[in-house]
């Protein structure tokens, strides 16, 4: 595992598949532990493995302490909890595969990648009993955000690369739409994300699972939502994503708008300069909002996006 250094809470070889969580932390300790002690009880019929993967690149080590500090109170016999240090930031996409990687090493049959903005409540019992049961081999999980229940499902309009929640039940990919599991929280079978390589790490931040839901429609993996358990998404807490222009983070401009045009390029090339378009448009919107820091995010995004080198998927 070049690209972490394990830092184990527990050891987490043992004799029966079990359900694997990858989380993703990148300063949000505080969160982590909130979704533990969820997860906590979540295992209670059943032994869950986690893994946390740290992008915080904290020169002194601090976030990554704390994490381990967490990680002990909440570890035992059902629970099994495991940080990795990374040695780089390696966003969302590239942070997941390597806590998905050390979940199938130590015997995970079902793979959960969880936001570190996000609590559960069910049984891991019963979501293994019900992924076993299902004709999918993907899932989005119900979710409450904002006091709405849903399917935890994403849309994002192929047209003009607009993403929002969705309100369908089921996942659809259509001429000019995609309606995809959120990244919050989606689940695979072991089979499924050998079949798609996990992420692509070409994403950074955003739009990874829209790319994903494509990549399974192309390959017939089928895709459903899992209902024996339901996710709390506090959403946009890890990003700073916002539909407030005025108080969005500048990573959440530049990474969503560098994110669409790699995914634009990769998936719909022809419509790359409706989406440019639609980008200076949106630039000339945070203008007009007094945000100039954030108009210059979205400018850099474009350049960035256009111009990175691709390694997959072209």
């Amino acid at each position: 595992m070049d690209s972490a250094e394990e830092i184990r809470q527990l050891p987490l070889a043992i004799s029966s598949p079990v359900l694997g969580v990858s989380i993703v932390n990148y300063f949000s300790h505080a969160s982590v532990e909130l979704l533990l002690e969820s997860l906590s009880d979540f295992a209670r019929d059943a032994t869950v493995q986690v893994v946390i993967v740290d992008n915080s690149q904290d020169p002194e080590r601090r976030e990554c302490q704390r994490l381990n500090e967490i990680a002990s109170r909440y570890a035992n016999n059902r629970l099994r909890i495991e940080v990795l240090a990374a040695k780089s930031n390696l966003g969302y996409g590239a942070g997941n595969n390597l806590g998905v990687a050390r979940l199938i090493e130590t015997g995970s049959t079902f793979l959960w990648v969880l936001n570190p903005d996000t609590t559960v409540s069910g049984s891991a019992k019963a979501l293994m009993a019900e992924a076993s049961k299902s004709p999918q081999a993907l899932w989005s999980t119900v979710t409450q955000e904002n006091g709405v229940t849903s399917n935890g499902l994403g849309l994002l309009s192929t047209l003009t690369g607009q993403a929002t929640a969705s309100s369908r039940r089921e996942v659809e990919v259509s001429r000019y739409s995609l309606h995809y599991p959120g990244g919050h929280s989606i689940i695979f079978s072991l089979d499924a994300w050998r079949q798609l390589n996990g992420f692509d790490e070409d994403y950074f931040l955003f739009m990874e699972e829209a790319d994903l839901t494509l990549r399974s429609w192309q390959i017939g993996i089928a895709i459903g939502t899992l209902k024996s358990v339901i996710v709390l998404h506090d959403q946009g807490l890890t990003t700073g994503s916002s539909t407030d222009v005025r108080s969005k983070s500048l990573l959440a401009f530049t990474e969503a708008t560098k994110s669409r045009m790699v995914f634009f390029r990769k998936r719909y090339p022809f419509r790359i300069p409706v989406i440019v378009l639609i980008r200076s448009g949106y630039i000339a919107r945070v203008l007009t909002k007094g945000n100039a820091a954030g108009a210059k995010a979205i400018a850099k995004g474009i350049l960035l996006g256009l111009s990175k080198k691709l390694t997959s998927g072209v």
